[in-house]
């Protein structure tokens, strides 16, 4: 089956034109452009300025990207968008988050992720969510500094399991192997 290849272009709405080069990631650029593959379907979902969702129900991963950096308070609302695009969708679990864009979160986020945000994902979700963070090459040394590895033991602790990729394809692989652990469990 071949790809279907589909623009959305965020001008007054949302054109759609068919048979455009794209990859199977989702790509923002300046004028808000989303590339989209469907193999597997992709399911566009929901968009503002700061934050773009795409569900892909046949892999049940559910796909977001900012934007652009954003203050702490507009983060963690994306946050809860995110969380009710997830329950909308099936109680999606498995998450391949799109951070390349972003500044590395302020101490107030990382704390308000694993004290209120990871519990409350993983009980409104019913279960465990995995979240596969793609990052830029910039973010690396914070993905291993002393207060990220804090807070990743604490998250865990809730049930929110969060792995750092440099690369597209090492998250998605890493989120179906996910996938597949969480079924054999259940």
């Amino acid at each position: 089956m071949p790809y279907k290849d589909f623009w959305l272009t965020q001008k007054t709405g949302f054109e759609v034109e068919e048979n455009k080069p794209a990859g199977f990631s989702v790509q923002l650029n300046t004028y808000h452009t989303i590339a989209i593959s469907l193999l597997p379907v992709s399911v566009f979902k929901y968009s503002n300025d700061n934050l773009t969702v795409i569900v892909e129900p046949t892999s049940g991963i559910l796909r977001a990207a900012w934007a652009r950096p954003l203050l702490t308070a507009n983060l963690i609302d994306s946050y809860y968008h995110l969380l009710q695009e997830a329950e909308a969708n099936g109680y999606c679990r498995f998450w391949h988050l799109d951070l390349r864009t972003r500044i590395w979160p302020a101490a107030t986020f990382m704390s308000w992720l694993s004290e209120t945000y990871a519990p409350l994902a993983t009980q409104r979700l019913g279960g465990p969510v995995y979240a596969a963070c793609w990052v830029a090459a910039q973010h690396q040394p914070k993905v291993e500094d002393a207060v990220t590895t804090a807070m990743l033991v604490r998250v865990s602790a809730a049930g929110l399991y969060l792995a750092f990729f440099e690369n597209e394809p090492a998250a998605r692989a890493w989120l179906l192997e996910q996938q597949v652990r969480d079924a054999a469990a259940s």
